[in-house]
């Protein structure tokens, strides 16, 4: 799988919503209640489908949440990272030769928080010695706290 062409990006320029679905019947178009789209707002391009109770991270939302922990962290955020037009996102902090803990965990090397839109993953922190740009870095991060997407 391939980042799209602007895979460094200092900013998320683009939303994300969720819209509800139809389905063609008898040349009428019912409304599918079971599952909604989630739609990359620049391009209408559905990117998965998920229950109407999946509680959708916006960009907005999650370049704040960035911008939080670079604050708090006073660590440097390096770029946003997207993949499959926006399925799943990536903000990697510049790495740091400090060491962070929060409860029992210490973050350093590359710090990154990372989220999909798929259902595939949580909204995760944490932290990698490496930075994968394949579907691998989503999966090689040592996580310490990820939240689920629901109401909850």
């Amino acid at each position: 799988m391939e980042f799209t062409s602007n895979k460094y990006q200092d900013t998320l320029d683009f939303e994300v919503v969720k819209k509800p679905l139809y389905i063609e019947v008898d040349s009428r178009y019912i409304k599918d209640n079971t599952r909604v789209a989630i739609v990359n707002t620049s391009n209408n391009q559905i990117i998965s489908h998920m229950s109407p109770s999946y509680a959708l991270y916006d960009n907005k939302s999650f370049m704040n949440l960035a911008n939080r922990i670079s604050e708090t962290f006073d660590i440097k955020l390096g770029h946003y990272s997207i993949h499959n037009h926006g399925e799943r996102v990536l903000a990697a902090f510049e790495k740091t030769n400090k060491k962070h803990s929060i409860g029992n965990y210490t973050f350093d090397n590359h710090i990154v928080l990372y989220d999909s839109r798929d259902g595939s993953t949580k909204l995760n922190i944490g932290s990698t010695g490496r930075l994968h740009r394949c579907d691998n870095m989503f999966k090689s991060t040592n996580v310490q706290y990820g939240i689920n997407h629901n109401s909850k």
